[in-house]
This record gives C-alpha cells, sequence and structure tokens, in this order.
C-alpha cells in the first residue's frame, strides 16, 4: 500500500490556515460551505494528487474505500457513533479502544466538534468497513486521533501509470 500520511498531514496544515487565518473570524453558514468545496480541492490536489488519482471527486461525507486508515500503535483510542447511523453526532458507543491490523476503515473526512471556532482538525471520521471482534459496528462512522493513524492507498486499487 502507498503511504500517503505525510501528504494527508500537509493538506491538514494547509486547510487549518485557511480556516483560522483567512476565514473563521467573519464566518456563517455559507462560509462553512464555501470552505467545505475549499477543503474537497485542496485534499485532491494534496493528497489524491500526489497517488494520481487528484480528479477523484464524491459526494460530501461519502466515504473514500480507496483510502484506508489504521492505527499507527498497537492500541488506539476511537469513538465510535451511536448505533442508528444517520446523521447522529453521538460518539459514545461503549468501544474505546482498537487494536492494529483487527479492524478495516476507510476515510471519510476530518472532524472538529464546533465548526466556527478555531480549527484544528484532531480527529479522522473513518466509516468501519470491517471489525473482526466487533461485526455489529459495520457501517458505523468513528473517530480517531489524526495522531495516531497511518493513511494509505488501498492495497486493492492499482495507482495509475
Amino acid at each position: 500500500m502507498s503511504d500517503v500520511t505525510e501528504s494527508f498531514l500537509r493538506y491538514r496544515e494547509c486547510a487549518r490556515m485557511v480556516w483560522n487565518l483567512f476565514l473563521r473570524e467573519d464566518a456563517d453558514a455559507d462560509t462553512i460551505v464555501a470552505f467545505d468545496s475549499i477543503r474537497e480541492q485542496l485534499f485532491a490536489e494534496i493528497v489524491l494528487g500526489e497517488i494520481g488519482l487528484a480528479d477523484y471527486r464524491r459526494k460530501a461525507l461519502e466515504p473514500i474505500h480507496l483510502l484506508e486508515v489504521s492505527p499507527a500503535l498497537p492500541e488506539t483510542a476511537i469513538m465510535v457513533q451511536r448505533a442508528g447511523g444517520g446523521d447522529t453526532r453521538y460518539w459514545d458507543d461503549p468501544t474505546t479502544f482498537v487494536s492494529s491490523g483487527s479492524a478495516k476503515f476507510v476515510y471519510v473526512d476530518c472532524f472538529d466538534w464546533d465548526q466556527f471556532a478555531y480549527r484544528d482538525f484532531r480527529f479522522v471520521m473513518v466509516d468501519i468497513v470491517h471489525w473482526n471482534a466487533k461485526p455489529e459496528l459495520r457501517g458505523r462512522r468513528a473517530l480517531l486521533n489524526v495522531d495516531q493513524v497511518k493513511i494509505s492507498l488501498s492495497a486493492s486499487v492499482a495507482t495509475p501509470g
């Protein structure tokens, strides 16, 4: 698998800077929508462009199945979305740790608790594709600390070129 963690961290830093220094101060709902569009373009150029997929497009918050997110530590803290899915933003499932190699996650987005405050993008939002010990969590969203993950091009995707 091709590791894109470093390009993801560059994207994260760039998006944080754009929001925190240039857009946050007078932000309203329209600013949030515009910033989401800017972030998608930055992500395409900085992360996907590195692996020859800059033209890849998706709907908002649609998982990018070609990017796998994996714990970088033997055990990593995780917050799993409450059962029921949908737009619920409760991350209170009793599961709080994941072991490296025990689950498959795909990238959805960066996550911050407050869209109008300073952004840190401390968390990576993922879709749970499978989890050996917890099959009931398949299809739910989860949050992983950005400092405790690796992001890679899925082995099942052939890189163009």
